[in-house]
């Protein structure tokens, strides 16, 4: 009775949301009476808040539900991971260059936007829409993401002086001074007019902007608001928005036109600047003492930046804006549902664990740290806590404290936050439930048991592992023994010995002892049709699996509708966690990299 009116709630507020029009993204096939989905409609009362939809004639995606998120910490606390030579804002993400030429971005990664070649060196790096360009030593352009209109196929063989990734296009700046656009032309945005040569170029909404060498501004492509009308003044620098653009000038007075909605095209008159920035419907500016000003919308906080910090840049994104200190951190400020505003710190872990659209990791310290989506408080970490061992369920965590004690913490509608008293050896948190092992080997549930996924059978075990609505143990002759809903086979593990197990979503995954994997049970997204070859470790997430060769690299196999079973190459791993729509992994150093939807590409 309490999860059918858990449904019926949720399933309301889901209507909700579909009718303001401001659902998330669900995989297609869309939601089930039985299963989660993306969109959180399904399991227990959500509070939907919405994000503003776009203006009509704008070709973003669907507004979607603004979530909380928390970060693992910014650049204030520890020194940085990366010391950035410029930062970039785009739509749900953000790019930095980081002093020693990596690109490195950060934010949502649903199309790749945020994972940037790997092993490459640039000299400049643009985060568009959903994608991104960098510019590479040799002035030959390299975007990667989204490429729906070709706006991630630059010319080849084509060195450029300078690139900018816009919403659905790009344009590049060659040495000659001509500006040549790839990418969606529905506006003749990518239609650079000839025989003109610029000083610099920048990539709007569905317009671009260019710069003479006179100081003259010329706008090309959408002109609903006037954002391609520049006015005759001579500016040091512009910068194309999405639906306003922004010039300096020599004397560092702002001047802007289009969209003025929001007062995003009316900059203070009162103060000069270093640097202009257009984002979506905001600008921020940078002062000649390194503060930052912005203007125009703040529903995010994106136009509100730290009063007690100095930058030498500033970018203004869609929801958000980043500056970049003269240490070389980056840091941001306003949305982050995507992590977007949460730059890479110093932290190293010593384990990962990825959840649904949240990914907590474990320092040597036994303290963790959280990031993502928040909703319940499950990525806000106890207080001077330090943990063995950490395990992340659906919007819930649980810890293993040094003493053996359990400590849960999150949504708690069906007691999986309440685990009981005494002490355990390892604990394994699930969608709605959780399992621990006692010292003595015997497993121990507590949470949702609809299908008996908290019923363990007696004896001795290995470890274990709890996945959606069923558990898999191991035990101790090497024999997997799994318990709960078996509509798919889930349940129904393979006869011989196992080194390891791992329960996913509607599948189950396991290592046998000579390093093959074997998979059961739902294989509607190729999830348990495992690889051959050997490997170190196998995870079993929502509708994907992964695995850990040997040699550190990380192959996944099932749905990739999000990114999750395209690890970064080039990458080597010691660990690696299956979540919902991504997957995390972790690196020699202690770095966490992250790919697919909800995920930041490096922690």
């Amino acid at each position: 009775m309490k999860r059918l009116v858990a449904r019926l709630l949720a399933i309301a507020a889901f209507a909700l949301i579909l009718a303001t029009g401001c659902g998330n993204e669900a995989p297609p096939g869309g939601p089930t009476a039985e299963e989660p989905s993306a969109d959180g409609s399904v399991g227990y009362p959500i509070a939907a808040s919405t994000a503003s939809a776009p203006q009509q004639g704008d070709k973003f995606l669907k507004a979607e539900a603004a979530q909380t998120t928390a970060s693992p910490g910014s650049a204030e606390d520890e020194s940085p991971l990366y010391a950035f030579a410029s930062v970039s804002a785009g739509l749900w993400h953000t790019c930095g260059l980081s002093t020693d030429g990596a690109a490195v971005c950060w934010g949502r990664n649903k199309d790749g936007q945020s994972s940037a070649p790997q092993n490459e060196t640039f000299k400049s790096v643009s985060a568009g829409g959903h994608h991104g360009c960098g510019l590479r030593a040799d002035g030959v352009a390299a975007c990667w993401g989204n490429n729906e209109y070709g706006q991630s196929l630059p010319p080849q063989n084509e060195p450029f002086a300078s690139v900018s990734a816009g919403l659905w296009h790009s344009c590049g700046l060659r040495a000659d001074g001509a500006a040549m656009c790839w990418g969606n032309n529905e506006y003749g945005q990518s239609l650079p007019p000839q025989n003109e040569p610029f000083a610099s170029v920048s990539a709007g909404g569905h317009y671009s902007c260019g710069l003479r060498a006179d100081g003259m501004a010329v706008c090309w492509g959408n002109n609903e608001y006037g954002q391609s009308l520049p006015p005759t003044v001579v500016f040091a620098s512009i910068s194309a928005g999405v639906r306003h653009s922004c010039g300096l000038r020599a004397d560092g007075m702002a001047v802007c036109w289009g969209n003025n909605e929001y007062g995003e095209a009316s900059p203070p008159v009162d103060e000069t600047f270093v640097s202009v920035s257009a984002g979506w419907e905001h600008s921020c500016g940078l002062r000649a003492d390194g503060a930052a000003t912005c203007w125009g919308r703040d529903e995010y906080g994106e136009a509100s930046p730290p009063s007690d910090e100095t930058f030498v840049s500033v970018s203004a994104g869609w929801g958000h804006s980043c500056g970049l200190r003269a240490d070389g951190s980056a840091m941001c400020w306003g949305r982050d549902e995507y992590g977007e505003s949460s730059p890479p710190s110093g932290k190293s872990f010593a384990s990962i664990s990825a959840g649904w659209w949240y990914s907590c990791g474990l320092r040597d310290d036994g303290s963790a740290a959280c990031w993502g989506y928040n909703e319940y408080g499950q990525s806000m970490m106890p207080s001077d806590e330090t943990f063995a061992s950490i395990s992340v369920g659906e919007v819930h965590i649980c810890g293993l404290g040094a003493d053996g004690a359990v400590a849960c913490w999150g949504n708690d509608y069906f007691g999986q936050s309440s685990p009981p008293g005494g002490v355990f050896a390892s604990v394994s948190a699930g969608w709605w439930h959780n399992c621990g092992l006692r010292e003595d080997g015997s497993a121990v549930c507590w949470g949702a048991n609809d299908y008996g996924e908290s019923s363990p059978p007696s004896g001795v075990f290995a470890s274990v592992s709890a996945g959606w609505w069923h558990t898999c143990g191991l035990r101790e002759n090497g024999a997997v023994v799994c318990w709960g809903r078996n509509k798919f086979g889930q349940s129904s593990a393979p006869g011989g010995v196992f080194a390891s197990v791992s329960a996913g979503g509607r599948h189950s995954c396991g290592l046998r002892a000579d390093g093959a994997a074997v998979c059961w049970g739902d294989n509607e997204y190729g999830e348990s049709s495992a690889p051959g070859g050997v490997f170190a470790s196998v995870s079993a997430g929502g509708r994907h699996s992964c695995g850990l060769r040997d040699d550190g690299a990380a192959v996944c196999w099932g749905e990739d509708l999000l990114g999750q079973s395209s690890p970064p190459q080039g990458e080597t791993f010691v660990s690696i966690s299956a979540g919902w729509g991504h997957t995390c992994g972790l690196r020699e150093d202690g770095v966490a990299i992250c790919w697919g939807d909800r995920s930041s590409i490096v922690r």
